[in-house]
């Protein structure tokens, strides 16, 4: 409900102006019955409730106007008080409408005998003339009412802009600065009161909202650089036009930091939660790596993981991430065996713009940057060149970091996880790697146990990678049979589990089995088994199981396809030269046809 109260000082106002007017008194109550307005000698009760104010009560409650010419007596007045001894001899009645509610009710009263007559006399045009006064009163409620609203939007509005993570500046149609958001303020170094009413494009020289203004048109993403003394800022901006009944009134420039959009970038190529959970297997040995993923959870403590390439490295130090109070915070990996070397130390602690030749403008923030307050795994750390590596001890030691090209060092926060499957003690007997570095980093040690030494989880994995190959691949392989199995488990595995999902990617792609058989297992495989292979083959030599498997998979590959019209799918499957396949053809004595 609207309220009088909140126009007060005019609702005084009007009562003062009537009571001059007419010289009568006037009493304006809202819809509590409390006096927001007053003349003569009840002027001094404002702000008070009236104690009986029958009356007044009833014109609230039916928003009829109302004459009393016998207070006290009135039909309206009994149970009241003051019944039979009113103070006041005569009343005239008139509601304050707002939006067709009573919200007040203003009051001409008297005293004495020869005021009660004048009002008696003149009620028809009294009242006439207070219910205009109470029409200006619910016209300024309405204004006061917008003019509230309108606050109350535009200070919504400004909490939304000053909370949004990204500038926002707009400027009128001749080009001055009308508002800025706090993001805007902080990052471009702008206070409000001194570039409110200025042109944007003395203060921000080169801005697309000035170029927005001077063509009314849309300003497309840019990158553009602002310098702040000897800092540049890097902006990704756009800029629309603002109209209004087809007239242009200005523009709006939102912004967002490059190197966020870059955080942002790198946040999502390594993106994907991993927790204890997804670590499969269920010897003791993968028991022991996962209670110890738990502990370090919470530790601030570095990490080094040590293991042969495919024991999954990146894996453990995901879930480590994961099961700690940085999990919200961006995970980001990087391959230090991956990177050319010349790249490694921008890769690493980024760089300034103008740094070297083909340097990004506005630089570009390093891993450790888009690592801030996350966790960094350096993956492949035996890789690093030994010069980086006196660096990256710098920067452990003092957490900060030096773009290259640039000279101010940058804090951050960042937990490190280091993990390569070389042996980093020999490498700081062989003057390879730095010792320092070497403690540094192997606070807490963590060795990933290479699949040949737990072999009891190689069936969980084999289903866990085929329902994978499945969905990826859109198949519905029931598991392996217990030929394979065995084979599978007699099999070393050299490339850990990477391997092993590899293979089984692979022979879903070549299967025609409702389950893996040994006849889609890869070539190298079969090569690399010895004896185990001879006595589950039941006598036939290696060679004799290989050409057993060869001749199998092309007899079935050629039952469903036509070697004249297929021959670039039969390739692929068989994913071998056509100079092979027709050796092969002729060796077994297949069709050519």
């Amino acid at each position: 409900m609207a309220e009088l109260m909140t126009i007060a000082d005019t609702v005084e106002q009007v009562a003062e102006a009537i009571s001059v007017a007419l010289k009568i008194d006037v009493e304006i109550v809202d819809a509590h019955n409390v006096r927001v307005g007053a003349t003569g000698k009840i002027k001094a009760l404002i702000g008070q409730k009236q104690e009986n104010g029958h009356v007044s009560r009833f014109v609230l409650r039916t928003g009829e106007p109302s004459v009393i010419e016998q207070p006290g007596f009135h039909r309206l007045c009994y149970g009241c008080k003051l019944q039979h001894q009113c103070d006041y001899t005569s009343g005239v009645l008139c509601p304050v409408l707002y939006r067709g509610e009573a919200i007040g009710v203003i009051s001409l009263v008297t005293f004495d005998q020869e005021k009660k007559r004048q009002i008696i006399e003149n009620r028809t045009q009294l009242m006439d003339f207070i219910s205009k006064m109470a029409e200006l009163l619910s016209d300024k409620l309405a204004k006061q009412h917008l003019h509230d609203m309108l606050q109350l939007r535009t200070r919504e509005l400004d909490t939304v802009l000053d909370s949004v993570y990204e500038g926002v500046l707009v400027a009128d149609a001749e080009g001055k600065i009308t508002f800025l958001n706090a993001f805007a303020q902080a990052h471009l170094s702008l206070e409000p009161h001194k570039v409110i009413g200025q042109p944007v494009s003395s203060i921000l020289p080169g801005s697309i909202l000035a170029q927005a203004v001077r063509t009314r048109t849309l300003v497309p993403d840019q990158k553009i650089v602002y310098r702040e003394g000897k800092n540049k800022i890097g902006l990704y901006s756009r800029a629309f036009p603002i109209e209004m009944n087809g007239e242009f009134k200005g523009a709006v420039e939102t912004f967002q930091l490059t190197e966020d959009l870059h955080k942002i970038a790198s946040r999502l190529d390594n993106e994907g939660e991993t927790g204890l959970d997804d670590i499969l297997g269920a010897g003791t040995k993968i028991a022991e790596l996962k209670r110890l993923v738990g502990k370090l959870s919470e530790s601030p403590s570095n990490v080094l993981i040590t293991g042969e390439s495919g024991t999954g490295k990146e894996l453990m130090a995901r879930a480590i991430h994961q099961g700690g109070s940085r999990k919200d915070q961006p995970f980001i990996a990087v391959n230090c065996g991956a990177i050319p070397e010349p790249l490694l130390e921008s890769e690493l602690f980024g760089y300034e713009s103008g740094a070297f030749t083909g340097a990004r403008q506005g630089g570009k923030p390093g891993k450790f940057e888009l690592a801030d307050k996350g966790t960094l795994l350096l993956d492949e750390i035996g890789d690093m060149p030994i010069y980086l590596q006196a660096k990256l001890l710098r920067v452990l030691q003092e957490r900060k970091v030096e773009r290259i090209g640039g000279s101010k060092s940058i804090p951050v926060d960042v937990r490190i996880i280091a993990a390569t499957h070389r042996n980093l003690e020999e490498m700081v007997q062989n003057r390879e790697f730095r010792e320092d570095l070497f403690y540094r980093l192997n606070v807490v040690p963590m060795v990933v146990t290479p699949l040949r030494e737990r072999k009891e989880d190689i069936p969980l994995l084999i289903h866990y990678f085929i329902e994978k190959a499945n969905r990826k691949l859109q198949k519905h392989f029931l598991g392996c049979d217990p030929e394979l199995l065995e084979t599978f488990l007699s099999y070393s595995w050299p490339g850990n589990i990477r391997e092993l999902e590899n293979t089984i990617e692979y022979m879903c792609n070549i299967e025609s089995m409702p389950g893996l058989t040994l006849a889609s297992l890869p070539e190298r495989i079969l090569k690399a088994l010895n004896t185990p292979t001879v006595a589950r083959m039941g006598g036939y030599s290696l060679k004799d199981a290989v050409r057993e498997t060869e001749q199998a998979a092309l007899t079935r590959v050629l039952s469903q396809y036509s070697l004249s019209r297929d021959i670039d799918q039969i390739l692929n499957i068989l994913d071998i030269s056509r100079a092979t396949l027709y050796r092969k053809l002729k060796e077994y004595r297949l069709s050519q046809d």
